[in-house]
């Protein structure tokens, strides 16, 4: 397996793992932030569904940009490298 393999390998690698991670965020939202919203206020009422959702959404998004700039470096880094 020479470098152009690996390296497509393993960004195939990294866009599955980081898909796989986005939806597992995604479907447990709300128990993330039930858990996020109860340790630091000792909150008894949450809000409702719809607001939670809101924020799994950002999170959600924020991941995404999160886990696109690395992937995006990563990939500047190996073609600088490669040159």
């Amino acid at each position: 397996m020479d470098f152009h393999q690996w390296s497509s390998l393993q960004y195939g690698l990294t866009c599955a793992f980081g898909f796989a991670t986005a939806n597992h965020v995604m479907l447990h939202g709300s128990w993330v932030f039930t858990i996020v919203a109860r340790r630091p206020v000792k909150q008894t009422e949450f809000p409702d569904d719809g607001v939670q959702k809101i924020h799994g959404v950002g999170l959600l998004i924020g991941l995404l940009l999160i886990g696109a700039f690395t992937v995006g470096t990563a990939m500047i880094t190996i073609q600088m490298l490669a040159q």
